[in-house]
């Protein structure tokens, strides 16, 4: 199995939370649950990768990030950092 971690983008999710399902850890993001569902990220992340997890950050209904630590180089501890993002509505300027 190579795919250890993915996101999707516009799940239609209310609020955030974890499941599991099958081999993966489930983490999601959403709008309020008085929002109409309107944007959301899910990350599926591997259980067998799952130590490898320091934390995960909420940024929004549309950033999620989760940071892992993949080993160490000669000096320092390597972090890979995985975001999940949903593109902004439709009319909206940065």
């Amino acid at each position: 199995m190579r795919n250890k971690i993915a996101a999707i983008a516009e799940s239609k999710m209310k609020l955030k939370g974890t499941m599991e399902i099958n081999n993966y850890i489930i983490k999601y993001s959403g709008v309020n649950r008085s929002t109409r569902t309107r944007a959301g990220v899910i990350i599926s992340i591997h259980k067998s990768i799952k130590n490898t997890v320091i934390n995960y950050t909420y940024w929004s209904e549309r950033v999620t990030e989760v940071k892992l630590n993949i080993g160490r180089g000669k000096r320092e501890i390597i972090y890979f950092f995985f975001f999940g993002l949903c593109a902004p509505e439709e009319g909206i300027v940065g």
